[in-house]
Order: structure tokens, then sequence, then C-alpha cells
């Protein structure tokens, strides 16, 4: 009882220690909680599923994005299956449902909840109290956690990586996974929560390493050692499999998406483990010499971007640990005596240890799942947490072997404490960074700001309504202009009384923005209007140069009022209901339908992939090209094919409702507007000519969202 209650103030401890670690290598000390740590990229889409969860628990759908319609977020769910950090976000949200507050805690959380599941692995695996703590607090603080932060913050949660790790050394060692019912349930939780967290990656990663590992067993220890480690990865699977469920009940009734999310086998490779990256110092190291030496590689010593993998550094008491672990594997091989046997902790781990990096390292088993069954999977280098593990366990073994040989040599009993101290203050020094601190006073203006703008629409707007913003970006994974990822959900984060038109999801027929945004500004006004929006949200960034300076002159034409601007200039709303009153219902009425279920048209047969000439698209043809037409109503209709046609010798132009029209020559470009009437369904319109030539800036605008001022 005694021991089981000092295990239980030293995982406090290492909790309390790791908690407060991460606030100073944050810079958090005095943070506050309700403005963003982080206020870039993904960390809206983060705060976007945050908000879903805390409002509806069910992540997959959001009434208030995607209006005039319903977002549907199966094909790209962020906390896919993660049900054991679902359910914790929308338990906070009860106690304040603020997402940015409930995301800052989330991801403060996730650091003393990575090293209580460490501590717990450790003493299982026969680590003493003390040296365990140490671990496990160095273990919730690897470089890896900070590189995830808010931007990736499902993967953040990372206690499936002790939790594979405690499976793994169990089935090397011999010991039943199944049985009784106190051992069968707790195989059974170790499986749920491994298969629940960490948006499918850590599953696999232990679905891969457990099939691994049930063969060494089965030679080790029988063919029932093989087939309990098997059935272990298989209740992996099928947990993962479960939270997949809704994901592929959708795709079953909606088809699969062609487009989302978009991952080829190629990504694995630049994605992957680097034995070079895993043992450098962490990139921006507070020691000027280790800080030196890592930017050298990093800038001179990759081809690649760094990218996530920079983050995959194992600190130095890593190293140390998978140096050894890499000594006891070779001595292993070649018949060593003085080093651990081959039925030792160590030697189980360093068995871990290699297989982790045959898996995760470019060009290894990795590259192979990649491209026989898993594209999805690029980022191989997140298998880090197993690797580290396996390494600051073979580092706990070597400390208790150290403690053990001060005792025999009858050290003072205050020397293995404060060697273990002074491991644990340099490790926290080496494997955090000043990079690691955001730039706080930034976000919060920004954050700030964002709050006013959105505060004006809703005051301006009655709730419900329905807000456009322009220009019109895809999702997910999509920016348009100068914005970063995932820009235009900042509104609607805010917001709790207005919808946003962002947030569809791209490759399926509700995403009509998408095709939409080809139009001119003027029909992308008038679409907007017919499809119920009452306001515009504007982003400069998502248009630069003068390009946003069109789009204001269109918006100050087209509306004409004045726009509620954000400080920095970058945002604006403006009132669309008084455009939507000149135009009339009737006009409204007609235009609603050419504009949710727009016509979709595609550069088909004979045109070579798009080029920019001076900001403008352009497309080289052949003899004979053609552009695809989908007409998506039940009734036909008109519509103007719009642009330049460049070429040496005369082109023709024809599709449904035009014999076709001839193209003189034209060096410079000639400009065009062919009249059609598409059918319902699919239609072609042939372009080519002699010489071939190049069709620029090509648009295709039905004639009831062709632009008037009322």
């Amino acid at each position: 009882m005694a021991a089981h209650r000092r295990d239980i103030g030293l995982a406090a401890a290492a909790m309390a220690i790791a908690g407060v670690a991460a606030l100073w290598a944050l810079g958090l000390k005095d943070a506050d909680l309700s403005t963003p740590f982080n206020y870039t990229g993904d960390a809206h889409q983060v705060r976007m599923s945050v908000k879903v969860i805390v409002e509806h628990l069910w992540p997959f759908r959001e009434a208030a994005l995607g209006a005039p319609g319903t977002a549907l977020h199966y094909d790209f769910p962020l906390f896919a299956g993660d049900w054991l950090q679902i359910v914790p976000i929308w338990l906070l949200g009860r106690v304040n449902d603020d997402p940015v507050w409930v995301t800052n805690v989330w991801e403060l959380l996730t650091f003393p909840l990575v090293a209580l599941a460490a501590f717990g692995v450790l003493r299982a695996l026969g680590v003493s109290g003390l040296v365990a703590m140490v671990i496990a607090v160095l273990y919730s603080l690897l470089p890896y956690h900070f590189g995830r932060g808010q931007v990736g913050l499902p993967l953040s949660l990372y206690v499936a990586g002790p939790l594979t790790v405690l499976l793994f050394m169990r089935a090397l060692e011999g010991r039943a996974l199944w049985g009784r019912w106190r051992r069968t349930l707790g195989t059974l939780a170790i499986c749920l929560v491994i298969g629940a967290t960490g948006v499918f990656y850590y599953g696999t990663f232990a679905v891969i390493l457990l099939v691994a590992v049930a063969g060494i067993a089965g030679l080790m220890h029988g063919r029932r050692a093989a087939f309990a480690t098997a059935f272990a990865a298989v209740a992996v699977a099928g947990t993962m499999a479960l939270g997949y469920l809704p994901t592929a009940i959708h795709q079953l009734r909606e088809g699969s998406n062609p487009v989302v999310p978009g991952r080829t086998a190629g990504e694995s490779e630049s994605g992957g483990l680097k034995l070079a990256q895993l043992v450098l110092p962490v990139r921006g190291h507070r020691f000027g010499r280790a800080r030196r030496l890592s930017e050298r590689y990093f800038t001179t010593g990759t081809p690649q971007p760094a990218g996530e993998a920079q983050y995959s550094a194992l600190g130095l008491a890593g190293a140390i640990g998978l140096a050894w672990l890499l000594l006891v594997a070779l001595a292993g091989v070649a018949g060593g005596r003085r080093l651990p046997d081959a039925g030792s902790r160590e030697s189980h781990a360093s068995a871990g240890a290699l297989i982790t990096l045959l898996v995760g390292t470019i060009g290894g088993v990795s590259a192979l799942v990649a491209y026989l069954a898993l594209p999805t999977l690029r980022s191989w280098n997140r298998i880090s947490v197993l690797l580290a593990f396996f390494a600051l366990l073979a580092l706990a073994l070597l400390l208790d072997r150290g403690r053990d040989w001060l005792k025999g040599r009858g050290a003072p009993a205050v020397v293995a404490p404060l060697v273990l101290a002074l491991v644990l203050l340099a490790g926290i020094y080496d494997q955090t960074s000043e990079s690691f601190k955001a730039p706080l006073d930034v976000y919060a203006a920004q954050y700030r700001a964002d709050q006013d703008l959105v505060a004006a629409a809703e005051a301006t707007l009655p709730a419900g309504a329905a807000v456009l913003q322009i220009p019109p970006a895809q999702y997910p994974e999509a920016s348009t202009g100068d914005q970063d990822f995932y820009d235009p959900l900042r509104p609607y984060v805010i917001s709790d009384k207005l919808r946003w038109s962002y947030g569809q999801m791209k490759g399926r027929p509700q995403d009509w923005l998408s095709t939409v945004a080809l139009l001119p500004p003027s029909s992308v006004l008038k679409a907007g209007a017919a499809a119920g929006f009452q306001g515009v949200w504007f982003d400069a960034a998502g248009a630069p140069g003068p390009g946003a300076e069109g789009w204001r002159a269109v918006l100050r034409a087209t509306l004409r009022t004045e726009p509620v601007r954000s400080p920095d200039g970058r945002f604006e709303f403006w009132d669309m209901r008084p455009y939507a009153r000149r135009l009339g219902a009737a006009e409204l009425t007609a235009a609603r339908d050419s504009a949710i279920h727009p016509l979709r048209r595609e550069l088909a047969e004979g045109f070579a992939p798009e080029r920019t000439e001076g900001g403008v698209q352009a497309y080289g043809f052949g003899p004979l090209a053609a552009i695809a037409v989908i007409n998506p109503a039940r009734e036909p209709r008109a519509a103007v094919l719009s642009g330049f046609v460049r070429s040496s010798g005369p082109v023709q132009i024809a599709g449904p409702g035009n014999p076709g029209s001839r193209i003189p020559p034209s060096s410079a470009g000639r400009a065009v507007a062919e009249h059609f009437v598409f059918p319902p369904g699919a239609s072609t319109v042939q372009v080519g000519g002699p010489a071939g030539g190049d069709l620029l800036q090509p648009t295709l605008v039905d004639e009831r969202l062709e632009a008037r001022q009322p």
C-alpha cells in the first residue's frame, strides 16, 4: 500500500513538472487562456473542430459553415475516431464553451496526460519510481510535442506510444496478454486507447509493430503467443475501424471523394524518418554550437523542406538511449557477452527500436505500405514517438543500473536523486527551444481585431444570417492568394449568431462556391445574393496586389455601401441586403438554382495544363480540344463562354446552340464571347484550329448570373 501511494505521488509529480515545464517552454506563464496560443494555418481548423465538438459532440457536420447548406466533413474529419479526445473536449466545453479557451486548456493538458501514461508504462516495465518520473517528464516534453502544438492538436496526446511499447515488450517477454478477465480487460483497454487517439496514425503504427512482434513471439514462445499478439493488433485495428465507420457509411452513400484527402504515396518519402534528424539537436537549440549544427544541417544538408520532421529529434537523452539500444543489438548479433543478453529488456527494446526505424525511415517499410495500401498516411516521421519511448526506456534502465552501482559502492543516498535531478533539468533544457515561444501579443491583437469586426457584422445582420466570404477558398488544405490555410475559419470560430459560406468539402456537389469562384467578381456577388447571403466578408489577402483593389472596386460599385474594416485593412464586412433589395425577389429567385447548382466546366481533351502569364490563366490547345460542361439542372441553361484566343491561324468554337464561330488569327489575343444553350447533363464545347493556340482566362457565366446594375 505504501509503495502504491508513493507511485501515485510520483505520477502526480511527473504530471505537475510536465505541465509547469510546458508553460515555461512555451512562454505561457502569464498567457490569457481566452486568446489563441497559435493564430495560424491548421490551428484555425483545430479551433473549428473544437467548436463543433463543444456545441454538438458529433464532429462531422456543422450548420454554421458551408452556407447556405450544412458543411459535411466526413471525408476529412480532424479528430477522426479520436473519441478519447472528443469526449474530454466536449466535457471541457461544459465548463467554458469558448473554443479558444477549450483548445488552449486541452493543449496544456496533453503534457501531463502523456507524462502519466509514460510513468505508468515505465513502472509496469520494472523501472524504479524516481527514474520513471524523470523519464516520463522528458518523454512528455519531446520536441515532437511542441512541434504539434495547436496546429496538430489531435497528435499531441501521444499516450499510444508508451502503451504500444508495453504490449510489444510483454509479447517478447512471453507474458500473456489475454486470459483471466482482469488481464483481458486491461489489454482490451490498452488497445482501445491506442486505436482511439492520434487520427489513425498511432493505431496504424501499433498494428504494424504488433504484427511484426507476433512473428518474433511465435518463434520465441510458440504459436499461442503469436496468436495472442496478433489478436491485440486486430483489437487496435477494430477500434480504428469503428472510428472510421461514419466516414465509411457516408462514402458508401455518396461515393468516394476524388480529391480529398488528396495524398500520394510519394509523400511518404518526404515525411519519413531520417536518422540524422533523430540524433541532431532540436532546431533552435538554446546552446549556440548545437543550434548552429542543426541549422547547418537543415539549411544545407537536406534537399527537402524541413517540415514537421524537424521536430522528430529525440534530444540528448533519447539519442543516448538509442545509441545504447543499437549497441545492444549489434552486440547480440556479434555474440557479445558483457552486454545484456537476448532475454533482457534492453534486448527487447533494441528489437523494437530497429523495427520502428525500419518502418519509419525514408525508403523503408513505410514506402511499401504507402505504395501498396495506405497512401493517405504520409507523415511516417510521427512514428518517432514510439522510437523515443524505446530509447528513453533504455536510458531509464541504464539509470537504474547506475543507481544500483552507486548503492553497491556505498555512495551517499542523496547522490542518485541529485544525478536524476541533473538529468531532468538538462533534458528539459536540451529538448526545448526559444523558438517554441509564439508571438502571443501579435496573435492577441489579430484575434481582438477579428472579434471587433465579427461583432460589427453581428450587430448589423439578424441572427442566423449567412455571410459570403470572398474571394472564395476551398476546404480543406487550400488557400487563395496570400491567405494562410484555414484563414476563412477565423470569423466562424468567434461568431455565435451568423453562418458562413466557407467549409463545404471540395470534391462534393455541395461545394458550389468552388465553381462560382471562377466567375467574374460581379457575378460572384449576384450568385451570393441569389443564394440568400446578406453580408460579405472580404479578405484582401485572398486577392493580393491589384486583385484586392479590383475586388474592392466591384464591391463598392455593386453593393453601393461602405464597409467596416479591420484595423490593418485586411478584412472588410459589407452589408449585402440593399443590393439584394434592388435586384428584387423575382430576379433572385430565378438565379438561385443557377447559383447553388452552377454550370461546371473542365478543360478536357486537347488542352495543355494550366500556366500563368502575367497573372492570367492560359491553356494551350491543339487542332481539336474540348471543354466539358455539366448542367446539373433539369432544364437547359443559357451561358456565355468568354476569354481571349491567341493563335497564328483561324480558330473555331462550337457547342450546343452555337453551330460555330470563326475567330480570326491574332498574336496579341482576341476577345471572344460565345453564347450556348446547354441541355441537362454533360455537353462539350469544341475549340480548335489548324495551328492550335492559347485560350486565356476562360470564363463560363450562366446568363442568369450575369451582373447588371439594378
